[in-house]
């Protein structure tokens, strides 16, 4: 490696490592406008179809090589024959045509960081130590249309990366760098008659790939169209058109400004006239300048001004667009060439509050970051894809879109024009292997005038955009001078567009917009209650990778409370999973016969694994589960329903939410229609409510059936992308709803009986003809026998479950699951007794499952079977640490695979989860096990559905199992089970079973964004105890089961018991009722507790507590047991290094197991010995200490101990040396003796793990 300051060029480098060198004979920046023959033509033709436009699309040949110097240094001569050279097309990236590996990077580069070198040699292992720099030679011929004859001809690359030269036959034309922006070159003086050709060199890697480390496939080649334009001699080079509205935008007047450049040898005249066509073709302005003097090679700038009055304005919800016609002329007056250029009245301006005003009405930003990527052609993406991206974007309700991290193919532009999407319009500039420091190429002189040219000419090519509502000065690239400069250059050009950069921070002079990236939702209201005119934007935020997108509903909730948050785009919009065919040669569970790569799936080294997979739609752009909470949090829309009325409020911007829209409504009956109508939207204008006028019938539902009014806001005729019907926005009331009938007489459903063997106890209702039966040995359910079957799966058992295989955004708890062991919990049945029920029979089983680092779980339940087969499963869940994460709290089934069909109701019909599901409504939803399968490229937990009242499985003949909540319950129904779909990279390799796999839980743990910012916020974690009550019913058809799932069954309520301090526990009771308990302490009754009195622990022990019932059925006995605590008030801890910002000494008397003391591990690495010292502020009495190492990796858990203790704190004794086990378990460390001491330490002499100088510890107590 170099040295950091030696950032010049060798005198000899060449020109793709040299970073004052990016462009040779390259043509000015300018507006992106290709010219046509006529009028007629301008405005009907795509510009592709010009006259005036010669495609170079389509088969060139191709040459491959893995680094500069075996490249074919001749091959641009006429002489040189590439007929045996391979075909490859245009455009495309040449990785995904067979030659050379796709790399995917965020942050490092994948090269070795030498600015501005990109060939120093890297690691072995790394894909670019043999694929040093890979050079593509392309070349083709061409012949010139007889009507570019006598005319300038100019070569067009819309997109080539990273660097370039060209040749047109045989002679060096130019050099280009800047790969997402056009590169033209002149080449009228290379052509000659006839045949030509045309050779291109392109770069793997250059200087310039320093400002292109963007989170993406890093790929190569020609990806955007190639032709070759012809203009007259003295031609409209570039033009600038703006407007600006009155006070009261209405009236606009029109500054146009155009540059005619004479590309003769002599100086003469020209003209140009220029029309503005309003959106139904109609001329409504036009001017002209006849007499244009022009000097050879220079600009002549010509400028025209009007004003227009009450101009068709545009929004993102009134794209009105105009049409800019331009026509040069020669000095005879006939037109020699003409332009054309969507352009639109708009106004962008922030208010006194910090608002984002369009037109004077505030705007907030519905968006999203979007990467231009196709999973077949990468980043040669097809007119077809942008216009599906377009379609999806008025689908799903986004209004706002960021071009991360690079200026778009021009047509995407032309889109967002004409369908009405704010553009965020990036400069192709980061620089993030470099990080935000000193080290920044942001503060490098020799890339200055790069970081300059990269922004301007973004603006030049972009400015006419009525879109385009913001430029981006680029992404994570610091903070340094380059970025104020490109900035200053922008503003130069009076554009009136606002300028956004994230990293300068808050209240810069350089930009106009505060802007953070994946602030949690506190810091986002807190940001917003400032009292500010600066306009606070979320440049990315609501990482969606992977099962993804949790807490959106409180992001948009605070974008509409504060008016200086104007929104945010969420990261980001399409997975960037590249096709490629299963290697297994097995089908994926549904069925694909594909999988889509990510990082390392090509052997890509360095690579970043799958953060490319965290898209809102699946990279083949189609929507996914996530996406609908996309389109609801988005929405246009908000209802309300209180009091018997119906509100509505007009979220849109600019338009009466009347226009074009109506209300239908639906009231269903346990998911059975009741009735259902339609409601006219009255006049409304943004932002107010308007009463809707919703008579609703008398609704007679069955007894027992939740009753819904869904109300949506949908189109009542056609629009671009949104049909007739289509919902824009909806929601759900849940109104009164009939009492269900209790089963009031348990004998009338049937005879019960219990019999016991050595080996099972079985519960059986012969009426039914149903068996129930539990192992003796594990006391978990093992048999369940109905409708002639065995419903539960040969050689498995019903166990409590608290699992879930991790996914993308579970990193910040994962670990701790891992750590507590709930992947492989050790069930040990500790009760299993008969309970007395008059017309039913009750097993109460306690189950310990326990995990690592001395956490268990307890787990009651009362199985109760009744004479009509229906087996009642009511549970109390107890973890030994009440404020462990649980990502489920219930029991795993695995079921006959008969029972392929679903129906349930409850949230659907996509996968939901507690804090992603308001999207889905509660309804009765009728699928199959196979697709309640949600595919993720990188396997991960999925199908959940949330709130689920009741769920049957079901054979083909419609006989199977009713599965009814007391209340609600989260489940999921997959041929797969968690275990089997941990560290699995592609869903080809998930292991598909033929059980049916059911999981219910009491909720779902929430989603969060820990991928790349905050975690499941803490409303929507589970933690601590919880119960579970359900029922098993034999059903003979769908129909049975929706009916037999509105009774009520008489059971009394459960108990929660948990410690609620060093020597009491609380109790809360299941139905939230105030009923007193009657407990019992080591099989001594002590007696009756009254609602908020709190239980005596004592000296601990056994726990057994009930609540008082008047049901028929009692609720479960739980059962726990709690140790006598040494209480730790005044205790205080102190050590001789620890590491700030929460692993201090301090956590290891907390009680919490999911956090540790650890020693400095950030900056200056202390080494061994490590003390650690307790003071207990008082002499005590003990006999050894009980030390509990960190649960979530082995790092710093103590090796070899001295424990010494002090009446002082100054004069220490030695008690004991020890050697500890490398676990997370609870360690005893015992002295022989009794010793009294106010203070004891302990010395960590070694450690385990990788880094042997780490100290850690979880826990400390004594033992007396």
């Amino acid at each position: 490696m170099s040295s950091p300051f030696a950032f010049a060029a060798a005198p000899d480098a060449p020109d793709w490592e040299n970073a004052e060198i990016f462009q040779i004979n390259k043509e000015p920046g300018r507006v992106f406008s290709l010219p046509f023959a006529s009028k007629e033509g301008a405005l009907k033709k795509d510009w592709l179809k010009s006259d005036y436009v010669l495609s170079l699309n389509g088969t060139w040949k191709f040459n491959y090589v893995k680094k500069p110097e075996d490249r074919p240094v001749d091959f641009y001569k006429e002489s040189f024959d590439v007929s045996k050279w391979a075909d490859i097309k245009v455009p495309s990236n040449w990785q995904l045509q067979g030659f050379g590996i796709p790399i995917y990077e965020n942050v490092r580069y994948p090269f070795i960081k030498d600015q501005p070198r990109v060939t120093t040699e890297p690691p072995k292992n790394w894909t670019a130590y043999e694929y040093r720099n890979p050079v593509g030679s392309y070349k083709r011929s061409f012949t010139l249309p007889e009507n570019f004859k006598d005319r300038e001809i100019f070569a067009h690359f819309g997109g080539v990366e990273s660097a370039f030269y060209l040749w047109i036959n045989g002679q060096k034309v130019g050099y280009s760098q800047g790969s997402y922006l056009p590169a033209e070159f002149n080449i009228t003086k290379f052509l000659k008659p006839g045949k030509n050709t045309i050779s291109t060199e392109v770069y793997r890697w250059s200087d310039g790939s320093y400002l292109e480390c963007q989170d993406f496939w890093r790929l190569s080649g020609m990806f955007r169209d190639v032709l070759l334009y012809s203009t007259p001699s003295v031609e409209l080079r570039d033009f600038s058109f703006k407007t600006e509205l009155d006070d009261q935008y209405e009236n606009a007047t029109i500054s146009l400004t155009g540059y005619v450049h004479n590309y003769g040898k002599t100086s003469t005249t020209g003209g140009l006239t220029a029309e503005l066509l309003d959106p139904a073709g109609q001329t409504v302005w036009s001017d002209k300048e006849a007499n244009i003097h022009t000097t050879p090679g220079k600009d002549s700038k010509v400028t025209f001004h009007a004003k227009l009055d009450q101009p068709a304005k545009w929004t993102a919800e009134t794209p009105n667009l105009y049409t800019l016609v331009l026509s040069t002329m020669d000095t005879a007056g006939k037109t020699t060439s003409v332009h054309r250029h969507q352009v639109g009245f708009r106004n962008i301006s922030f208010s006194d509050k910090g608002e984002f005003l369009i037109n004077g009405k505030m705007v907030i930003a519905r968006g999203v970051n979007r990467h231009e990527t196709d999973p077949d052609d990468g980043r040669a993406v097809s007119r077809k894809s942008m216009e599906r991206d377009i379609e999806l974007f008025k689908q799903f309700n986004v209004n706002f879109v960021r071009m991360s991290h690079y200026p778009n193919h021009p047509y995407f532009y032309e889109l967002c024009n004409k369908y009405g999407i704010y553009v965020m319009d990036e400069a192709n500039i980061e620089s993030h292997g470099y990080g935000y420091g000193a080290d920044s190429v942001s503060h490098k002189p020799n890339f200055r005038a790069a970081h300059i040219e990269r922004g301007k000419r973004m603006a030049l090519r972009d400015r006419n955009h009525p879109s385009v509502v913001f430029w981006s000065l680029g992404n994570e690239g610091g903070a340094g001078d380059n970025y104020a400069v490109t900035g200053a250059a922008i503003r130069e050009l009076n554009t009136g567009i606002p300028i956004h950069y994230e990293r300068f921070g808050h209240g810069s002079k350089h930009d106009d917009v505060d802007s953070v990236m994946y602030p949690g939702v506190g810091n986002l209201n807190h940001e917003g209650a400032k009292k500010t005119s600066r306009p606070f934007f979320v440049c990315e935020y609501a990482h969606a990778m992977g099962n993804a997108i949790g807490h959106l509903d409180e992001y948009v909730e605070a974008f509409e409370k504060h008016p200086r948050l104007i929104g945010g785009c969420i990261w980001d919009w399409v997975d960037q999973g590249l096709r490629v065919k299963n290697r297994s040669g097995k089908p994926a569970p549904d069925g694909k016969e594909f999988f889509y790569a990510y990082g390392g799936d090509f052997g890509d080294t360095p690579n970043f694994g799958d953060f490319c997979l965290n898209g809102v739609i699946d990279s083949d752009h189609n929507p996914v589960a996530k996406s609908y909470q996309v389109k609801y949090c988005y929405q246009p829309a908000d209802f309300s329903f209180e009091n018997g009325t119906l509100k509505l409020r007009n979220e849109f911007f600019h338009i009466d939410i009347a226009e074009g829209h109506e209300i239908l409504w639906r009231v269903e009956a346990n998911g059975s229609e009741q009735a259902k109508g339609s409601i006219e939207v009255p006049s409304t204008q943004p932002w107010q409510w308007s009463d809707l006028n919703l008579k609703l019938p008398k609704i007679n539902a069955p007894a027992g059936a939740e009753v819904f009014l869904n109300v949506a806001l949908v189109r009542k005729e056609d629009a671009p992308y949104l049909e007739k019907g289509h919902v824009v926005a909806y929601e759900q009331f849940e109104l009164t709803s009939p009492a269900a009938k209790p089963v009031s007489n348990l004998a009338s459903l049937g005879n019960v009986t219990l019999d016991k063997t050595s080996d099972k106890t079985v519960l059986k209702a012969p009426g039914a003809k149903v068996a129930f039966s539990i192992d003796n040995q594990s006391g978990l359910p093992v048999s369940y026998f109905a409708n002639g079957k065995e419903y539960l799966s040969s050689g498995t058992s019903v166990q409590p479950w608290f699992f879930r295989a991790p996914g993308s955004n579970d990193k910040g708890f994962k670990n701790r699951w891992y750590g507590n062991g709930l992947n492989q919990l050790e069930h040990e049945l500790v009760n299993l007794q008969e309970v007395k029920v008059d017309g039913a029979k009750q097993l109460i089983v306690n189950v310990k499952s326990t995990g690592n680092g001395g956490f268990y779980i307890e787990t009651s339940t009362a199985y109760t079977l009744l004479g009509d087969g229906t087996l009642i499963v009511d549970s109390v869940f107890s973890p030994s640490d009440e404020n462990a994460e649980l990502p489920y709290r219930g029991h795993r089934f695995y079921l006959s695979k008969e029972l392929e069909n679903v129906q349930y109701f409850g949230r659907g019909p996509e996968e939901n989860y507690y804090d992603r599901r308001n999207s889905q409504k509660i309804g009765r939803y009728e699928t199959t096990v196979t697709d309640l399968y949600e595919s993720y490229a990188k396997p991960q937990f999925n199908g959940n559905r949330d709130q689920t009242r009741w769920l049957s499985l079901t054979d083909d003949s419609g006989k199977g199992l009713l599965v009814n909540a007391a209340t609600e319950m989260s489940f999921t129904a997959l041929h797969m089970d968690d275990n089997g779909m941990v560290d699995i990279r592609h869903p080809e390799d998930i292991k598909v079973l033929d059980d049916v796999v059911l999981t219910l839980s009491d909720k779902s743990f929430g989603l969060g964004g820990n991928s790349c910012g905050p975690g499941t916020m803490g409303q929507y974690q589970l933690k601590g105890s919880a119960t579970l009550r359900f029922s098993l019913t034999p059903v003979s058809s769908t129909k049975e089961a929706a009916d037999k799932a509105l009774r009520s069954l008489p059971v009394g309520p459960s108990v929660i018991l948990k410690r609620a301090g060093g020597s009491e526990a609380n109790f809360s009771i299941s139905d939230g009722s105030e009923a007193a308990i009657n407990y019992a302490q080591n099989g001594k009754n002590m007696g009756k507790v009254t609602h908020g009195q709190p239980i005596k622990l004592g000296k601990g022990g056994t726990f057994i507590v009930k609540a008082e019932t008047t049901r028929a059925i009692p609720g479960v006995r739980t059962q726990r047991e709690f140790e006598k605590l040494v209480g730790r008030e005044g205790w205080t801890a102190k050590a001789s290094s620890e590491e700030a910002g929460g692993e201090d000494a301090s956590k290891v008397l907390d009680g919490k197991l999911n956090t540790h003391w650890h020693t400095q591990w950030r900056n200056n690495v202390p080494n061994h010995p490590h003390t650690l010292s307790i003071n207990f502020g008082e002499a005590l009495t003990f006999k050894g200490v009980k030390l509990t190492g960190r649960s979530d990796e082995p790092n710093g858990r103590f090796k070899q101990i001295d424990i010494e203790t002090s009446s002082d704190g100054k004069n220490w004794k030695k008690v004991k040396s020890a050697s500890l086990p490398n676990t997370s378990k609870p360690q005893n460390v015992t002295f022989g003796k009794t010793v009294k001491a106010s203070h004891i330490r302990i010395i960590s002499r070694s450690s385990y793990g990788p880094q042997k100088e780490f100290a850690s510890l979880a826990e400390f107590t004594i033992i007396e």
